[in-house]
């Protein structure tokens, strides 16, 4: 048949897969389900926990829920990492945070060229465009928003986060099941 791309040659469930088609299938798949499936299920929690306004609601409650950077948001995905790793055992999923680190480096530095580029941006920031980046990224004041996009505190950062989170629930798992293996072979 040739040396297509298809991910059922070899198993890609196996840690052992010996194509590199197995291994890219693992981690698109752990990449699917540390950013996009920790995401719904953190919103759920977020949407079963929010009661809409109420002048009573806690201070708790409201930095669980009012921010980017709520750990409701990507605790999930320590969780799911260390369940779906703790099943197949693989180490791609412990580079699926690294990867995202580096797009959202990337994307920084993609976005400091092109501001530098600009001359509206370079009035804008006065040649501070990490300043400028931090307040777009990172920050934890929202109440600017209305004048700017803000999408990059929801749409950049908090993947990445989740990723961390289900890498690190992944080598957690990976760890804990090597740990095993090793003290069932030395009995």
């Amino acid at each position: 048949m040739g040396n297509s791309l298809s991910p059922l040659i070899g198993n890609p469930f196996e840690d052992n897969a010996p194509t590199v088609q197995g291994r890219i299938f693992r981690f698109i798949l752990h990449f699917f389900v540390a950013t996009i499936v920790s995401a719904v299920i953190g919103i759920i929690v977020i949407a079963r926990l929010d009661t809409g306004p109420s002048h009573h609601q806690g201070l708790l409650l409201t930095l669980l829920i009012g921010s980017q950077y709520s750990p409701i948001l990507f605790v999930p995905g320590f969780f799911i990492g260390l369940v779906i790793n703790d099943r197949m055992g693989s180490r791609s999923a412990l580079w699926v945070g690294p990867v995202c680190v580096v797009l959202l480096f990337i994307l920084v530095l993609g976005d400091i060229w092109s501001l530098s580029h600009s001359g509206y941006y370079r009035a804008y920031t006065q040649g501070h465009y990490l300043h400028y980046e931090y307040g777009q990224l990172f920050s934890l004041d929202n109440r600017d928003c209305g004048n700017t996009e803000c999408l990059g505190k929801l749409l950049a950062v908090p993947p990445v986060l989740r990723s961390i989170a289900y890498s690190a629930g992944a080598w957690l798992a990976l760890r804990r099941k090597n740990t095993q293996i090793d003290a069932k072979s030395t009995r």
